[in-house]
């Protein structure tokens, strides 16, 4: 026999399993501590489930209507008689018994009762079992709704009442025994020509049902708004036969209704008196709402604009619009739904305005499809211009120190660089003229100039990789892992073939500065002993990923500091983007570079 066991600690698992034993039952008992795991667990068939009662009652309600359906026997284990009344309870709502672990002579006889009984069930067919079950289910289901409930007698002149729930009961303040038999009238009798309640009786002498709102008195007397949702029960003669209706206390909503257009009223004057435009888009009603502020922007005046309801996907830039939309879909995956983006809107005379646009996503439709958004919008053209102006100023600078440096880089290379070579040549010469050549004396004289060549070779590469245009993108980002192995004794790992003829030429030196400058800053901060440097090409963009296993530095640790803006200005010239991430025992840097640059972007560098 397999039996299951829903309680709130393995210690009360042990309990039940040390009496079962104590009957000689042969059996397995698999146990669960939270509702959750007990549902998965239940996929299976067992001949019996055991629910502590002192579980949570919303547990058991889960429990006992998965047992109604599937015709399995539930017995509530009490610790003691104390908890014999809410076993009571579920025992009339559809469980078979219950016992106490200090009775073990009715733990058997109820054991043994319940498996033939199960048995019994099992070989009857037919649709009788199977119909009461449902109703048992349905009445489970209508007694846990959380929403009064009742049925009224539509023959009757007074529609006495024939059915009510507990949570009908909660709301009005009245029993069952109360109402059963009496006119539900009894809520309105202070206050009868309410128009919702002429409006209901109307449509119901009509047959017809609907929802309606009115004001409603509890026992006590005190008022409450009600929404009630009557619907139409008929014979198969098709004559009117009962009213079954949902019964809500709708005051707070009603309240918070209230509170919200008072609020709209008053964010709306702000909005207006504002510089930010509002924009309410509402997909399903095929409305959208323009504050005057957001007519301004786009040079409309705000009636017009409301008369038109141009869609506001054309008043988007056709070259922004992908990339709105994408930003739109991945808010509307994530838990904030929250829109924030820079794109361009077209203006009426045909111009493009620069916009900040903030909001949300606020409502989904059935099929998850976003149905409602809100926002507002700022006219940001002139800050875009001046950073336009800004951006157009450091890439001269940026294109003026990369040219110096090459000069230096040359004269390091070329000029100092042979000087040495000759000077080399020159001291082993005079050594071998001399007849002076040997260890001790190359090891004084020609070393010593081997090294300074050598460390001029490498500065010059720092500088700038004049190699390159001959070795490619890729294996001049080697040379530099390599010199920074040499340097500080760090592993670097990399895996960076995807790199390879992803950028023109015009931009490798760009990126290898916005590499070079994340991993020197790795040497100096980061206190780091190993560094991985990844890429992968995807159809759309290349993805970099940098991980050390130093200190971790996210947030406001890696906006300050001279380099760390530099490559934020690189990556801005190149439309890439890099996140800082929490990364095992350090920091991950995740750089984005789009494999289509903008037309705009692309004449620039095209120019250098």
């Amino acid at each position: 026999m397999q039996f299951f066991y829903l309680c709130n600690t393995e210690q009360d698992f042990a309990g039940l399993d040390l009496a079962l034993k104590g009957e000689g039952f042969s059996y397995s008992l698999a146990f669960a501590t939270n509702t959750e795991k007990a549902l998965k667990a239940l996929s299976q068939n067992y001949d019996i489930i055991f629910v502590q009662a002192a579980y949570p009652l919303s547990g058991l309600n889960t429990i006992l209507s998965h047992c109604i359906l599937k015709d399995t026997p539930l017995l509530f284990v009490l610790k003691d008689y104390s908890e014999e009344e809410k076993a009571l309870e579920f025992v009339l709502r559809g469980a078979a018994d219950y016992f106490t672990l200090k009775s073990s002579h009715r733990i058997k006889a109820i054991i043994s009762r319940e498996l033939r009984c199960k048995r019994k069930i099992q070989a009857l067919e037919g649709t009788h079992t199977t119909q009461l079950l449902k109703l048992q289910l349905l009445e489970s289901a209508i007694e846990n709704v959380n929403a009064g409930f009742f049925i009224t007698d539509a023959l009757d002149e007074a529609t006495s009442v024939l059915y009510v729930n507990r949570r009908f009961e909660k709301i009005t303040g009245y029993t069952a025994t109360e109402f059963i038999g009496k006119s539900i009238k009894i809520l309105t009798q202070p206050e009868k020509e309410q128009p919702g309640l002429l409006e209901m009786q109307k449509n119901l002498s009509r047959g017809k049902g609907g929802g309606y709102y009115f004001r409603a008195y509890r026992k006590d007397g005190s008022v409450y708004n009600a929404h009630e949702y009557v619907s139409i029960i008929r014979d198969t003669k098709g004559v009117v036969r009962y009213f079954v209706a949902l019964h809500e206390d709708v005051s707070k909503r009603i309240t918070l209704e209230s509170h919200l257009a008072d609020a709209w009223e008053r964010t709306r004057m702000v909005l207006d008196a504002s510089q930010m435009g509002y924009i309410d888009v509402n997909r399903k009603t095929e409305y959208t709402y323009f504050s005057s502020r957001f007519a301004e922007i786009l040079g409309w005046q705000q009636e017009d604009l409301q008369k038109a309801q141009p869609p506001w996907r054309e008043m988007v830039c056709a070259e922004d619009a992908p990339a709105l939309w994408r930003h739109i879909e991945q808010a509307s995956l994530s838990k904030t739904n929250t829109i924030d983006f820079e794109c361009r809107f077209v203006h009426k005379s045909g111009k493009l305005v620069w916009v900040r646009l903030h909001g949300r996503i606020v409502s989904h439709g059935p099929k998850g499809d976003r149905e409602r958004y809100v926002g507002v919008v700022l006219d940001i053209t002139e800050r875009k211009a001046q950073q336009a102006r800004i951006l157009d100023l450091s890439e001269k600078l940026m294109h003026i120190s990369e040219e110096e440096l090459e000069k230096i880089a040359s004269v390091l290379h070329d000029s100092i660089g042979q000087s040495l070579v000759l000077l080399k040549l020159n001291a082993i010469q005079f050594l071998e003229k001399h007849k002076l050549r040997d260890k001790q004396n190359l090891e004084a004289f020609v070393d010593p100039i081997a090294d300074v060549l050598e460390q001029v070779r490498k500065l010059s590469h720092a500088l700038t990789p004049i190699h390159m245009e001959h070795l490619g993108i890729d294996l001049a980002l080697e040379d530099m892992f390599e010199n920074a192995v040499q340097l500080s004794g760090i592993k670097i790992k990399s895996d960076i073939e995807a790199i390879h003829g992803f950028f023109p030429n015009n931009w490798n030196l760009e990126f290898y500065r916005i590499i070079q400058e994340l991993i020197t800053n790795i040497l100096k901060h980061a206190e780091a002993t190993e560094i991985s440097v990844k890429a992968r090409r995807e159809k759309n963009y290349l993805e970099i990923l940098i991980a050390d296993n130093g200190i971790l530095f996210t947030g406001e640790s890696v906006k300050k500091g001279l380099g760390i803006e530099l490559l934020h200005e690189r990556l801005r010239h190149l439309q890439g983007t890099i996140e800082f991430l929490p990364h095992k025992e350090g920091t991950l840097r995740k750089i984005i570079i789009p494999s289509i640059l903008s037309s705009e972007i692309r004449e620039k560098y095209g120019k250098r």
